[in-house]
């Protein structure tokens, strides 16, 4: 899927939900590990630059390496963690979960659910281009937490 976005956004930064990779580490650590575990993960992407993040990872990873060499094996292989440090500091806490993009699609599910079978695909695409356009009219003239005060600086990174 990577590569499919790669070629059809040539300059498109990727950047993997940092909550959602927490929960799967929280998920596959003992109990009493995961508070601890999970502080010390969020504090690599709570850090004030992409270097003293990368030392944090590099820290949290070979403490915990140890007593679970599966999930940090897997993390150490996970791209774009640290992408978000490439944008303004107003918006990494929007870019580092998926937030924005989970609310459109809790949007499309709670509609489709009204509509458990389409005919064909045209009204598959209608129905979704309509909650598309619903969800424009509701919330295309806010802007994001951060994206206002640096939407000059962001501008500029896609020139």
């Amino acid at each position: 899927m990577n590569q499919i976005i790669q070629q059809a956004y040539p300059m498109a930064k990727q950047q993997r939900c940092l909550v959602h990779i927490g929960r799967n580490i929280s998920s596959k650590v003992k109990r009493v590990d995961r508070a601890p575990i999970l502080n010390q993960f969020k504090q690599v992407y709570r850090a004030t630059n992409s270097q003293e993040a990368t030392k944090l990872l590099e820290q949290f990873v070979s403490e915990w390496k140890p007593r679970y060499k599966k999930v940090m094996a897997s993390l150490e292989m996970t791209e774009n963690l640290l992408t978000f440090y490439q944008f303004p500091h107003h918006i990494w806490s929007s870019i580092y979960s998926t937030n924005l993009i989970e609310s459109l699609n809790k949007e499309i599910q709670q509609q489709n659910k009204k509509r458990v079978v389409f005919p064909n695909e045209e009204a598959l695409e209608r129905s979704l281009l309509s909650i598309f356009e619903d969800y424009h009219i509701k919330f295309g003239a806010r802007i994001h937490k951060g994206f206002g005060t640096c939407f000059d600086t962001l501008d500029s990174l896609f020139d």
